[in-house]
C-alpha cells in the first residue's frame, strides 16, 4: 500500500547501485557451488566469508549470487560496499538498506518492520548501528511467527569507512558478529580481503573460503583465466573486425 511505502521510504536505503559484473559462464564453479550448499543448508553456520586480497574477484561472485539467490527466490537483501562514497561507503547504511530489502522478501517482516519504525525507537535520524541493527534486523527476526529462510549478501566489507574519527566501522563488525546468534535460517554472505580488524571480528564465527590468488592458483583457477581472455578476445573482436586477419 502507499502507506507502507511512506513508511519503508523513511529507512533511506541505497538503491542506487553501480551495474556489478557477473562471473562467466563455467567460471568459478567450485566456489559458487560452495556457496550455494552453504545457502541451502539450514542446518550448518548462517555466515559465510569469502575472502582474499584485492582483484581476486570477490565481487563478481558476489553479484553471481545476488542474482542466483533472486531467481531461487532467497535474496533476502544486499549491500555492495565502495571506498568513498558517500553511502556506499558509510557502514551506517547498511543495516537499513538490509531491513529494506527484508521488509520486500517477506509479508510477516514488512508488517513488522513497519511497526519497528512507527515505533520511533529505531534512531532512523541518525547514524547509529548498533541501533539500526537491534531494532530493524534483530528485534523485528525474533519476533517473526515462522522463520523464512532467505540470503542477504554484503560484499566488499573492506571498503567501509576506516575513518578513525569513526567507530561504526567497529560497531558494524560487532553487528555481524552478532549475527551468528540468530536463527540458522537467516544466513548472512560476506565478501571481503581480510584486514586485520575484519579477520578477529569473523574468524570461528562462521564457514570461510579463501580465493586461490597468484602462485596459488589451482587447475579451475587456470581454465577461468583461459576462458576470461577467450571472451575478452572475441569481444574486442566483434568490436574491431579489422583487427582480425
Amino acid at each position: 500500500t502507499s502507506h507502507e511505502r511512506d513508511v519503508l521510504a523513511r529507512l533511506k536505503p541505497v538503491e542506487d547501485w553501480p551495474t556489478v559484473s557477473q562471473c562467466l559462464d563455467g567460471t568459478r564453479k567450485s566456489v559458487l557451488k560452495s556457496i550455494e550448499e552453504w545457502a541451502m543448508n539450514t542446518d550448518g553456520s548462517n555466515i559465510m566469508w569469502v575472502n582474499e586480497s584485492p582483484g581476486s574477484g570477490m565481487s563478481t561472485i558476489a553479484s553471481t549470487m545476488v542474482s542466483r539467490l533472486r531467481e531461487s527466490g532467497l535474496l533476502g537483501g544486499f549491500f555492495f560496499f565502495k571506498s568513498g562514497h558517500a553511502r556506499m561507503g558509510n557502514p551506517a547504511s547498511v543495516w537499513r538498506t538490509i531491513a529494506f530489502g527484508l521488509a520486500h522478501f517477506d509479508a510477516d517482516i514488512r508488517r513488522r518492520m513497519i511497526a519497528a519504525i512507527e515505533s520511533g525507537k529505531c534512531g532512523l535520524e541518525v547514524e547509529d548501528t548498533e541501533l539500526h541493527f537491534n531494532e530493524l534486523i534483530r528485534s523485528v527476526l525474533s519476533t517473526l511467527s515462522t522463520e523464512p529462510h532467505f540470503v542477504v549478501v554484503i560484499d566488499a566489507l573492506d571498503e567501509c569507512s576506516i575513518d578513525i574519527r569513526d567507530t561504526q566501522r567497529e560497531t558494524l563488525l560487532e553487528t555481524i558478529r552478532a549475527w551468528h546468534h540468530l536463527p540458522q535460517m537467516f544466513k548472512l554472505l560476506i565478501t571481503s580481503c581480510p584486514e586485520d580488524d575484519i579477520y578477529h571480528s569473523l574468524s570461528g564465527i562462521g564457514d570461510l573460503i579463501t580465493l586461490a590468488v597468484g602462485d596459488t592458483v589451482e587447475e579451475e583457477g587456470e581454465h577461468d583465466i583461459r576462458l576470461f581472455f577467450r571472451h575478452e578476445f572475441d569481444r574486442i573482436a566483434k568490436r574491431r573486425p579489422n583487427l582480425v586477419s
